[in-house]
């Protein structure tokens, strides 16, 4: 099969592509507009055969929570990207472990297991990058929230979310419509607290707990 002939993509284009997607997605919380950016700047990073840009645009795509809101194809389309541009990568680089982890998340996810997620948390925290560990706990973070029926650890994350990066409780996710902060005192409530407070939200007043 014949390699992929590189093109010359202007720099500025790809760059503003990457910007447009992390600002849909982490300022206006426009899913479409920032899935829309990030796919934009993956087939311009491709056509340049720029590695790096691919991995943003990839991990980008995958959004800010896992399984986030994808049909079947998309969500196999984003995980072959994600294992090409790792295949890419420098393994030793922060990029590379950014995408093992969220691979790791996202293959626990689908299972209902924690097992890989946790182990790549613990790769995140020998590595030192505040940036890099506070989105590998998100990650974590949810698997937990979501399948454990011990949710100790699933707190003592969150604990260390809110000291590494306090500005992702208010980033919006795929529990609440208002956004994490109400999901995640819910999580770390007893369980029957959290019942009583889980039925009270599906009637829509969540956002003052």
């Amino acid at each position: 099969m014949p390699s992929r002939r590189l093109e010359l993509v202007p720099a500025d284009e790809l760059k503003a592509a990457l910007a447009d997607g992390v600002r849909a997605q982490h300022e206006a919380g426009d899913l479409q507009a920032s899935r829309d950016s990030f796919e934009r700047a993956y087939r311009l990073a491709e056509r340049a055969g720029d590695a790096e840009s691919m991995a943003l645009a990839a991990l980008g795509l995958a959004g800010l929570w896992v399984a986030e809101r994808r049909t079947v194809t998309s969500t196999v389309l984003l995980e072959a990207r994600l294992q090409h541009v790792l295949a890419l990568l420098d393994p030793r680089s922060a990029l590379a472990l950014r995408v093992r982890t969220r691979l790791a998340g996202e293959a626990d996810y689908a299972r209902g297991t924690h097992a890989a997620v946790l182990a790549a948390l613990d790769e995140v925290r020998a590595a030192g990058d505040p940036e890099l560990l506070a989105e590998a706990l998100r990650i974590a973070h949810q698997n937990l929230a979501t399948f454990c029926t011990d949710l100790s650890e699933a707190c003592e994350i969150l604990g260390e979310v809110r000291v590494i990066s306090p500005e992702m409780l208010v980033r919006g996710g795929p529990q609440t419509p208002g956004g994490i902060t109400s999901y995640t005192r819910l999580i770390c409530l007893p369980r029957d607290h959290r019942n009583r407070l889980e039925s009270h939200a599906s009637s829509g007043a969540v956002g003052s707990a």
